[in-house]
């Protein structure tokens, strides 16, 4: 045993090797990097092979893995004809039972592997081969333990002469769908907005038969160039979660209300609320969209059993930006009393980069945090809070801190970022509310802030027969104003109030000091 290597005991393989798995990557050349590695373990040390290979047949990116194990196997031939350099062409030439094919056990050795599959829904102008093939099963699927499928057609069609799947009123051509199989609980439908010119009737089509396909779906994402209708999800109890792309009319969101199991709703908004909706189980709401339409769809809409709101903010607003903000936060906390998560992500609009911080956003110019959340303030129950405010410049103080500490006890994570203004920034001292009144916390993450020389002095330290719990700490920096020096002292506090802390927040963070007579700044590390 001493002289073994890590490669001969393969159940740590089995263990280590799934970190490759392609579907944990987003980027197309990480996953194509995951892939080529995977291939490397299987074909370079035989216990790497099966546990390299379990995990490369598990995700598959398309089905042409598929098409060239079949022809590998003899169970389907690949056809040179003219004018199909674009895409292969298979026939289907064995004559009796295809589950009686010598090789079909083989093929379902790998088949019975793969958990996700993304399938082009394109039918070439000589037909799919699946058409042909799949119906011979008579009944059976192709993937068994298929439990995620995404549809999602390539960035190269149409191509001349090729059809979108399937006909409209014709069950029967369903091209790649066909792969699609019952124990199917994860579902995604991607369509581009620009690049492909795809009949909406098309589009519709596509989903419904590949919902009809999915009986025990729990996942339903659909990202399309415009609205479909979602009547036909009304059967679809068991759903869990679903998430809507561009939603243009807010009615059309009417038969997914229905649902008796409908827990995590997500909605990109391309318009205000025109029709009032309750989601009676829903319990947590994702929203993208410009402010007012975030808060129209809160407004109108009843969610009784909300508890984690995310909100992203995808478009740069008019010069009332600061009113539609704190709009939106105080319609949220006026109905949804009980939410105990809310995340919140504003992307800055590009404007140019100006010398002036305030010209990033000179709709916020004369706005203060605190007017922005002080709805939220009502929030008491709340344990998980993320406010990303990209591109917004406060002023905020020692004060906002004491509110939000002293408003939120229940806090576990808190994250706050914007952009601060110089002389205008809380006291670091200020976090002693958090640990004075936040028993639960155990990740902070703030803003820029400042330490004066005797702000330290006559503090008020939490007493308590055991240390606070927070681990995370993180602040962007630490000013010193009058070109004092004060790092040592930030570590003893820190070390003080939070020592459980696993980074001293001075070796994390430069900290500026600032000359009273000249300006200039310097940096201590």
């Amino acid at each position: 045993m001493a002289n073994r290597s890590i490669s001969d005991v393969q159940d740590i393989l089995y263990e280590v090797v799934p970190y490759l798995n392609p579907e944990y990557y987003a980027d197309r050349e990480e996953i194509a990097r995951a892939q080529k590695t995977l291939l490397h373990c299987a074909l370079t040390c035989r216990n790497f092979a099966r546990p390299a290979l379990n995990v490369l047949w598990s995700c598959l990116l398309s089905e042409k893995p598929l098409l060239k194990l079949l022809c590998t196997l003899g169970i389907v031939l690949e056809v040179e004809t003219e004018g199909s350099a674009s895409k292969p062409i298979y026939t289907y030439a064995y004559q009796g039972d295809l589950r009686a094919h010598p090789q079909w056990k083989h093929f379902q050795e790998y088949a019975s592997q793969v958990r996700t599959v993304t399938l082009d829904p394109h039918i070439p102008r000589e037909g799919s081969i699946w058409d042909i093939f799949v119906p011979q099963l008579r009944g059976d699927s192709v993937l068994p333990a298929l439990r995620k499928a995404i549809l999602s057609p390539e960035s190269s069609l149409p191509r001349d002469g090729d059809a979108l799947v399937p006909p409209v009123g014709n069950d029967s051509t369903r091209g790649a769908l066909w792969l699609i199989s019952p124990s199917v609980h994860q579902l995604s439908v991607s369509f581009p907005e620009r690049g492909l010119d795809i009949p909406m009737s098309a589009v519709q089509e596509i989903v419904e038969i590949a919902c009809r396909m999915t009986p025990n779906l729990d996942e339903l994402r659909i990202r399309t160039p415009r609205s479909i209708d979602l009547d036909f999800l009304r059967s679809h109890e068991r759903l869990r979660t679903v998430e809507i792309d561009n939603v243009m009319d807010t009615e059309a969101l009417e038969p997914i209300s229905t649902l008796p199991r409908l827990e995590h709703l997500s909605l990109l908004l391309g318009v205000a609320s025109s029709i009032r909706l309750t989601f009676d189980h829903v319990r947590v709401l994702v929203l993208k969209g410009p402010w007012p339409h975030l808060t129209s769809f809160l407004d109108e809409t009843e969610l009784p059993q909300l508890r984690s709101f995310s909100a992203i903010v995808t478009q740069g607003g008019p010069a009332d930006l600061a009113s539609e903000c704190a709009s939106c936060f105080a319609t949220l906390s006026r109905k949804y009393t009980r939410l105990t998560t809310l995340h919140v992500k504003r992307h800055r609009p590009s404007i140019p980069f100006t010398h002036s911080r305030l010209a990033m956003e000179p709709a916020l110019a004369g706005s203060s945090l605190s007017f922005i959340v002080h709805p939220l303030l009502a929030l008491h129950e709340l344990r998980d809070v993320s406010l990303l405010l990209d591109g917004f410049i406060f002023p905020y103080s020692s004060s906002d801190i004491q509110s939000f500490a002293e408003s939120w006890s229940n806090l576990e994570s808190f994250r706050l970022e914007f952009v601060t203004q110089e002389e205008e920034r809380a006291g670091f001292e200020s976090l002693v509310h958090f640990a004075r009144n936040c028993p639960l916390l155990r990740a902070l993450h703030l803003p820029e802030m400042e330490l004066t020389r005797d702000a330290l002095k006559g503090v008020a330290y939490p007493e308590g027969q055991h240390p606070h719990p927070l681990r995370e700490l993180d602040v962007a920096q630490v000013a010193f104003p009058g070109g004092l020096d004060l790092s040592h002292e930030v570590i003893r506090f820190t070390q003080r109030v939070f020592p459980r802390a696993a980074t001293p927040l001075a070796e994390a963070h430069p900290i500026i000091v600032t000359d009273e007579e000249s300006g200039d700044k310097s940096r201590v590390v």
